[in-house]
């Protein structure tokens, strides 16, 4: 009976693949927010309105459940005939 030997390769199933999906993607997720965070609250109300957001819109806009893309204009789009 021969004894058939499986080689993973440890950057594809290691443990620091996992460390890396479970721990460091996450937190560099995570310090991308928090600078995105501090770079928005840092603009004055001005330069927020002219790029569409409301300084109460940050915190939404930077996790995600804000669009800032309908932030911009709440009124609806002209509908050509």
């Amino acid at each position: 009976m021969t004894a058939t030997i499986i080689k993973l390769q440890p950057s594809t199933f290691g443990l620091g693949r996992i460390i890396g999906r479970l721990v460091l993607e996450p937190l560099a997720r995570l310090k991308a927010r928090e600078a995105a965070y501090q770079e928005l609250m840092s603009l004055d109300d001005h330069m927020l309105k002219d790029i569409g957001i409301t300084r109460s819109q940050i915190p939404g806009v930077v996790q995600g459940t804000i669009d800032p893309h309908a932030a911009v204009n709440e009124n609806k789009p002209v509908i050509a005939a």
